[in-house]
């Protein structure tokens, strides 16, 4: 048994502090001894006696309890062994920010630091049976998530009946088949040194939950400073009962510390997860380092999430703190919150774990000059409980390069490899440094339910790096890319072996992949043109329609370029932007593309058709002025909405026909009015 996973196991038994310390103590020494075997035995004959010591004066002292308080103090005396460690006392964890700022604070010092600005606007990333399009399909729009089961939430949401629509700092309530506005939450007028920006929402039943960032100034600084550790900055929700259309009311607020990140709401269970990280001096007060939640269910005040609450990796020394909230919707039960520090900037969740990947870079003594540490969270019914961690070459694309199947997660990364280290030299006192040479390659995990590895690909887009992925049940699609795009085909059905099966070399490359049946799958991407430095740039928006139905041949059986010389569509990196009506085999989206010499930003609707084999265009939507801008396309039934900045337009599905406008009622003014704040943040 190792020194660690002793200290492990011995803090997490509850004993008292004189007892645990002598025993801990003649473990240490047994653990000094040459021959391990005897080691060993020894440390284990040293725990059991403990425990025996344990249990005798546990037993002694131990009043009498009835079957309920038995069984809760059977819990409570569980040993539970994690791989990271829980800061015991504030103590503790100031050692870890002093020896972090220690690192850096001549780094701050310098004039490098004086150039840094800091943003505290909204940091939103920007997602077969795990792919959502595989249900049964409703006669109205749903988000395109990446899990069935696991909403995302989105700018947008519809019940069939109403619409649900954040924009302007407000959220407006639209009775869809009338384009009437019900209701509005306004947002946009600040009070009581208080700013919020919602920019999300979910709908549950009669349940209405607003997602957005919020900041409370402090009113004892006055100062211009652009950094006030005083101030609190979370991610917040509102939760709304909208039985009363009409009337929405307000059930519910909760915060985490930090910018939101992301959320997922499955069944009655919201998470959020937020991002926070400390400038840490020494002088800080505690409550400005410990990281605060707030929940209305069980208190009016903030409260700080105590130390013994707050994982962290003995190896790491990042401030950034990431927060997850579980909250039950649908009852008073207070929020369960977990933190670790470590910066996480991909989020996916199954139905019963979520994981939070952090990238490391830059590794000591290795040629691998990029990593992964992947977080792991059960969520089962409803909870939240840390469960283990694992780090893995290379790092991840997006979302889609996790996925969980029969237990184990499935992650596909790319790898940088230095093969020439950056030279230094000195040239009449200037130091000239010349930049090495690297190149790249991929590889694909598979992870067992304790993120241990049980099976792997690599060697494949050998020069090249992951542009997107899918996992469809045991099989991955990955596309890789640097002048043209290999599309990947691999069988997972034995996650110890896995195995190429196929590939396809086609030029441009897409950077999202869509299911759209058992033996088709769409990819969004870009076509591409030689940009004159040896490198290549995208051109048009491109569609392509793969046949996967043998997965060793795989082929691109159609495709469509959309534009005449550049086109964009933020589709290709923001899946929730995509309409997908199957039962009319029907795709929409917004996209920039130029056409008879102007560029013009439009809807663009295309019909999917396999026995023609080609994308047709249905129907095109584009802006008549510059006042308003269309963020998105859904629809209900057959009538399709137009969401834009200021107004909701309602088209005819079949004709394309206007058969409406609702303008979306706001004041522009006080979409940046700043009354009674005493601190100032540049938006």
């Amino acid at each position: 048994m190792k020194k660690n996973k002793i200290e492990k196991v011995y803090d997490q038994i509850h004993a008292p502090e004189d007892l645990k310390q002598k025993t801990f103590e003649k473990i240490k020494k047994v653990e000094s001894t040459k021959n391990k075997r005897y080691t060993f035995i020894l440390s284990v004959a040293a725990m059991l006696i403990f425990t025996i010591a344990i249990g005798i004066t546990y037993y002694m002292n131990k009043p009498i309890l009835n079957n309920n308080e038995l069984e809760e103090e059977k819990i409570a005396i569980e040993i539970q062994e994690t791989d990271l460690a829980h800061f015991k006392s504030i103590q503790e964890l100031r050692e870890y920010f002093d020896k972090s700022y220690s690192e850096t604070v001549e780094y701050y010092d310098s004039e490098i630091a004086e150039e840094m600005s800091i943003d505290l606007t909204d940091s939103t990333n920007d997602i077969a049976k795990s792919d959502s399009n595989v249900q049964e399909q409703s006669n109205y729009y749903t988000t395109n998530t990446q899990v069935e089961n696991v909403d995302e939430a989105d700018i947008v949401k519809t019940d069939g009946d109403y619409i649900y629509y954040v924009t302007n700092n407000t959220i407006y309530i639209v009775k869809a088949d009338e384009l009437k506005l019900e209701a509005k939450l306004d947002f946009s007028i600040s009070t009581d040194n208080t700013r919020y920006y919602p920019s999300e929402l979910f709908i549950k039943d009669n349940k209405l939950i607003v997602i957005g960032n919020f900041i409370k100034y402090s009113q004892e600084d006055s100062s211009q400073d652009r950094i006030n550790q005083s101030n609190i900055n979370t991610t917040k929700a509102y939760i709304y009962d909208i039985q009363d259309k009409l009337n929405p009311k307000e059930l519910r607020q909760v915060d985490i510390d930090g910018n939101y990140n992301t959320s997922r709401l499955i069944e009655n269970t919201l998470y959020l997860i937020s991002t926070k990280y400390i400038y840490y001096n020494p002088d800080m007060n505690d409550s400005d380092i410990l990281p605060l939640y707030y929940d209305t269910a069980s208190s009016e005040e903030y409260q700080s999430i105590e130390c013994k609450h707050i994982v962290y990796n003995e190896n790491s020394s990042d401030n950034t703190y990431q927060t997850i909230g579980a909250i039950n919707i649908e009852s008073n039960d207070e929020i369960l919150v977990e933190t670790f520090l470590g910066y996480g900037d991909t989020i996916y969740c199954s139905e019963k774990n979520l994981y939070i990947t952090a990238p490391i870079y830059n590794n000591e003594n290795t040629q691998i000059l990029n990593s992964t540490e992947i977080y792991k969270f059960n969520i089962s019914s409803g909870g939240l409980k840390y469960s283990c961690k694992t780090t893995i070459n290379g790092t991840i694309n997006n979302q889609f390069s996790l996925d969980e199947y029969d237990g184990n997660l499935r992650v596909a990364t790319t790898v940088t490899i230095e093969e020439e280290p950056a030279k230094t030299s000195n040239n009449n006192g200037y130091e000239i440094v010349e930049i090495g040479k690297t190149t790249t390659n991929n590889i694909l995990y598979v992870l067992d339910e304790n993120l241990e590895k049980i099976g792997e690909l690599t060697d494949f887009g050998i020069e090249e790096k992951i542009y997107s992925v899918r996992f469809i049940e045991k099989v991955a699609y990955i596309v890789t890319f640097e002048e043209i795009d290999p599309l990947f085909v691999i069988d997972l059905s034995d996650p110890q072996n896995p195995v190429m099966k196929g590939k396809l070399e086609i030029p441009g490359y897409s950077s999202y992949l869509h299911l759209y049946d058992e033996n088709h799958i769409i990819g969004i991407g870009y076509n591409v043109k030689d940009n004159g430095y040896g490198g290549v740039t995208n051109e048009t928006v491109k569609l392509s329609m793969f046949d996967v139905s043998d997965l060793s041949n795989p082929k691109e059986i159609f495709s469509k370029t959309l534009g005449e010389g550049y086109s964009y569509s933020n589709v290709t990196y923001d899946h929730k932007l995509l309409m997908y009506d199957k039962q009319r085999s029907l795709i929409g989206f917004p996209i920039t593309m130029k056409e008879n010499g102007k560029m013009e930003e439009s809807i663009l609707l295309l019909n999917i058709d396999l026995e023609n084999k080609e994308f047709k265009i249905h129907s095109k939507y584009t802006m008549e002025n510059q006042n308003y801008y269309m963020r998105k396309v859904i629809y209900i039934e057959d009538i399709l909405y137009i969401l834009c900045d200021n107004k909701i337009l309602a088209f005819n599905i079949n004709t394309s026909d206007n058969i409406g406008t609702l303008d979306l009622p706001y004041e522009r003014s006080n979409l940046y009015k700043t009354e009674n704040l005493t601190d100032i943040v540049e938006e």
